[in-house]
């Protein structure tokens, strides 16, 4: 989540532009506001950028997003060239270090005579100028963040390199069984499976998968953990699909690294390309680095997977035989519940009362739950969570949030990937330390103040701009 408004109202004057509104910005998301003049359009995003305060609400940005709001008149001074009036409100040696960058930014706006007075400018010549600034005032922060290593970078690291040799050993496994390597397996991992089999539940994004068997993903559990405030000996119950099998073997790395004690509850249905081999589903995978000695964790039961944890597939009407079998053939007890509701329950019941901590791997129902509440509940790790909803099939996710447990949500691949500073699809794929999960990005004071007092002086000499024009 990249930003949330929740129950937000706001007022002008007398007048009440906005009430019990909700809103929520995601990771690629292209959103547009539309109304008639006077409605609100403005202030509304405004409010959500930081510059105007709402009446009643709560707004929530991910701290390793930065926004930025292109006024609709922005105010400009006619006199100043176009590269001055980009460089107005910055530092001069800001200006000495990025003038090139910002020559080059003005070509591409179409804007290739620096030199002109910004007077001569149309109203979109204009505009574009000062997205030329506002996009400048994003490089300034970025150019001066400092990477500071976690103080428990070690524990990370270590996690990594346990991850790292569980997949070496299921490659090893892999090969020793004769299991096709899939083609899409651009890194030769052996843990990509194929499109469609009996296991297939759901559509799946091929480079997610691949993205998250980075080892470091080990590394990022260890920083939820550590900010969940999680002490050895604590319990953290994941439930899993077999959608992300890099996942579900960092929740436990991380885990077994930090001295917690582990339950899995794991479903066999999975999204294309997750662990859909019937000769290599998520319990096996599991199962073979435990017997590897590299991870360590109780599988207390499974259940089928899929809409409704039902464990139904389209293309192969014996699919739910398919997984009953392999669950005989593991001797673990299975979850077949005939609602959500009852299959909820009966999860709360089997993991117990001492649960300090919950993590979702996938998309499994029970645990994402199937109201429409299910689409908001954050990716990462949750402290605070959004409105809890009553309904009995709202998930463990929200449950667990209900009781004021952490939650670690584990679905939006590319999100945590992103917020995290682990690339998207690398080929090869990175090794244990090798990304920036490690450290805390911090930005010089100074500039960040430059950044928000430049935001500040265009709102105000706007407002002044439109009180000149009403007199």
């Amino acid at each position: 989540m990249l930003l949330s408004a929740e129950h937000l109202s706001i007022n002008f004057g007398s007048r009440q532009l906005l009430e019990d509104v909700n809103f929520y910005l995601n990771e690629g998301d292209k959103v547009g506001v539309i109304g008639i003049n006077g409605t609100g359009k403005s202030t509304f995003l405004k409010v959500l950028a930081g510059k105007l305060e709402a009446d009643a609400g709560t707004i929530s940005r991910n701290p390793n997003v930065q926004v930025s709001l292109l006024e609709q008149n922005p105010p400009m001074e006619d006199d100043a060239t176009v590269l001055e009036q980009v460089f107005l409100h910055f530092p001069k040696e800001f200006r000495e270090l990025n003038e090139y960058e910002a020559k080059s930014m003005l070509n591409k706006l179409g804007l290739p005579d620096y030199e002109q007075k910004v007077g001569t400018l149309s109203g979109g010549q204009r505009k574009r100028v000062a997205l030329a600034a506002a996009l400048c005032g994003v490089f300034l922060t970025l150019a001066t963040q400092k990477k500071t290593a976690l103080p428990y970078a070690q524990t990370q690291l270590k996690a990594a390199e346990r991850m790292a040799e569980a997949e070496r050993a299921l490659y090893d496994y892999v090969r020793q069984n004769d299991i096709p390597i899939e083609k899409d397996d651009l890194n030769d991992t052996g843990l990509i499976g194929p499109e469609w089999t009996e296991l297939t539940t759901s559509l799946g994004l091929l480079e997610a998968k691949r993205t998250a068997l980075q080892p470091d993903f080990a590394a990022l559990l260890v920083k939820y953990y550590q900010e969940a405030g999680l002490q050895p000996g604590d319990t953290v119950c994941i439930g899993m699909s077999g959608s992300f099998p890099g996942l579900g073997i960092a929740s436990i790395a991380a885990a077994n690294e930090m001295g917690l004690n582990v339950r899995v509850i794991a479903s066999y249905g999975a999204s294309m390309y997750g662990a859909t081999r019937t000769a290599l589903p998520i319990v096996r995978i599991l199962d073979v680095a435990r017997q590897a000695g590299l991870i360590e964790y109780d599988m207390l039961a499974v259940s089928p997977g899929g809409d409704f944890d039902q464990g139904y597939n389209l293309i192969y009407p014996n699919s739910r035989e398919v997984i009953f079998a392999l669950a005989r053939e593991a001797g673990l007890t299975m979850i077949d519940e005939e609602t959500i509701p009852a299959s909820i329950q009966r999860r709360l019941a089997i993991y117990g009362d001492d649960v300090d901590c919950f993590v979702n791997v996938g998309g499994a129902s029970a645990n994402m739950g199937t109201s429409p509440y299910t689409l908001t509940f954050p990716n990462g790790l949750v402290l605070d969570p959004p409105t809890i909803p009553a309904n009995e099939d709202r998930g463990l996710t929200f449950e667990y949030a209900a009781r004021h447990i952490p939650v670690v949500h584990l679905l939006n691949v590319r999100g945590l990937a992103e917020e995290n500073g682990l690339p998207f699809d690398p080929v090869p794929l990175t090794k244990p330390g090798e990304t920036d999960v490690y450290y805390t990005m911090r930005y010089s004071p100074v500039y960040v103040i430059f950044a928000l007092a430049l935001a500040a002086i265009c709102l105000k000499c706007g407002r002044k701009q439109k009180k000149g024009e009403q007199a």
